[in-house]
């Protein structure tokens, strides 16, 4: 266990230092976050800025952000490796694949948090709106977010197979940002495109987080109503199918012997 630490807090702290050394891609994100977030908001309110509109559409939005940042450390990133002749060394390693990919999970998410929080603080000087907080709000936050991870293997699982990559994962990108509540909430969907909504990854996550932190509901009204139950499901079920899929794609690449090609 103390070496699976070691080795995750390694693999974050190598993603930290090349995201510092980057700095001007992630002021450039930053400024990119914020600006299509308000032009978001500005068309949905049909030229005004609601407040209320504003805090409901920002945690869909935060949701999609991570989800964008996840799906591209842990799966397209890979692509990189490849590229730069490091993903056959990566995959010899003594330590299982996937703990490595956890690693750049804990790198993405505290880079991410990072950008999320000056959002908030700029939303927060000019609109008095900020991302509310809750014990049961974070709750779901990570089980959504673990479910986004198990996401980021399925697609680095195809990257090892087919190698390019980019048009799905820019596919399912654009399918949450569309279908996960931000932009239109799923209650106003016809039935066919709510369940394919809420089968795809965030969308239960961003209803939930809705209910907890801007409804108040507790954790028993969440579990009671078939809520909870449903997005547990709905984690469970995208880590599990990408630890299987990434690790399908691992032995096929080296039966293949294509580790190293590109």
């Amino acid at each position: 266990m103390t070496a699976a630490v070691q080795v995750v807090l390694a693999e974050a702290r190598k993603g930290l230092r090349v995201n510092w050394y980057y700095k001007f891609n992630m002021v450039m994100q930053l400024v990119t976050l914020t600006a299509i977030f308000l032009f978001l908001v500005f068309f949905l309110g049909h030229g005004s800025m609601d407040r209320g509109q504003l805090t409901s559409a920002l945690l869909g939005y935060v949701v999609w952000f991570y989800a964008v940042n996840l799906v591209s450390w842990v799966g397209i990133d890979l692509v990189s490796e490849a590229q730069t002749g490091t993903l056959e060394q990566m995959c010899m390693s003594v330590c299982p694949p996937e703990l490595l990919l956890v690693g750049r999970a804990v790198a993405a998410l505290v880079t991410t948090t990072g950008l999320v929080a000056v959002l908030d603080l700029v939303l927060l000087v000019s609109f008095h709106v900020s991302v509310p907080v809750s014990g049961g709000g974070l709750l779901m936050f990570a089980l959504t977010l673990t479910g986004l991870f198990g996401f980021g293997l399925v697609i680095g699982g195809a990257m090892l197979v087919f190698k390019h990559v980019g048009a799905l994962a820019n596919l399912m990108i654009n399918m949450i940002i569309f279908t996960n509540g931000t932009l239109l909430s799923v209650d106003q969907f016809p039935r066919w495109l709510t369940t394919i909504a809420n089968s795809l990854p965030s969308t239960q996550g961003v209803t939930m987080l809705r209910a907890s932190v801007l409804d108040g509901r507790s954790l028993g009204a969440l579990w009671s109503d078939g809520g909870l139950p449903g997005l547990l499901l709905n984690t469970g079920i995208y880590l599990g199918v990408g630890v299987l899929v990434f690790e399908v794609g691992i032995r096929r690449a080296r039966v293949r012997g294509s580790l190293g090609q590109y």
